[in-house]
């Protein structure tokens, strides 16, 4: 009886680990296309709310017709939704109205004391030097490019924005320079009016390997990985 007991472990132990293989898998080689689009014109009020109308889409799709999400809806949120696995429909929603938010009152029951240590142990953080932020920046860009390159990104678009502090919206440009403008997509900086309008449409294919590789190169290479490193004895001695 205990032979048979755990055999029957060991075969539901084996099946496991293969179903976790499959999907893991599945995971990494089977790609990811999604497509999206976006248009209208939005600028803020006196009050710094934004206001105008916004329309947009998305498909995205794992495995062609495996598994597919399609959303719709404006700037204000998600207006329908629609999941499909092999072609059958498994979900479909439209928004009837916006939810009421119910705000719980704060709890007073929490000590002072506890306030006081999490106070104490931000202090004691160690605050990044300004190479490690230098760091920091240059991996982001390098991650960034990384992904645009791994999800082939086609995108297409007319688009004026602006934000309300010119400096911003001369970093934001100074940024897409460094990662690259698209042919297809037109940008016309709005120096004086903050906001955005125009329309922009995004397609691309990613599999999940490239993806997982661009952040773990990412992380590997970033102050943070080192700091980690140095506090585990056995990954130290190869630096």
């Amino acid at each position: 009886m205990l032979k048979v007991l755990l055999w029957a472990l060991a075969w539901a132990a084996g099946v496991l680990l293969a179903v976790a293989l499959l999907a893991l898998v599945l995971v990494l080689f089977v790609p990811v296309g999604f497509r999206t689009r976006a248009e209208g014109a939005l600028r803020p009020d006196d009050d710094e709310t934004w206001g105008g109308q916004a329309e947009w889409e998305a498909d995205l799709r794992w495995g062609g017709r495996l598994v597919r999400l399609w959303l719709q809806g404006t700037h204000q949120g998600v207006g329908a939704q629609e999941i499909t696995i092999l072609g059958f429909r498994l979900r479909e929603r439209k928004r009837s109205g916006p939810a009421e938010a119910k705000e719980e009152a704060p709890s007073a029951s929490k000590p002072p004391a506890k306030a006081k240590v999490k106070a104490k142990a931000r202090k004691k953080r160690q605050r990044p030097t300004m190479e490690e932020i230098r760091a920091y920046i240059r991996e982001g860009l390098n991650l960034a490019r990384r992904l645009i390159k791994a999800l082939r990104l086609h995108i297409a678009g007319d688009l004026t924005f602006g934000f309300e502090d010119p400096a911003l919206t001369g970093f934001a440009l100074g940024a897409i320079a460094l990662t690259g403008k698209p042919a297809d997509l037109t940008l016309r900086p709005d120096w004086f009016q903050p906001g955005a309008e125009g329309w922009v449409s995004i397609k691309g294919r990613v599999y999940g390997f490239e993806a997982a590789t661009a952040l773990w190169l990412a992380y590997w290479r970033s102050p943070l990985s080192r700091r980690l490193r140095r506090w585990i004895p056995f990954t130290s001695y190869g630096r």
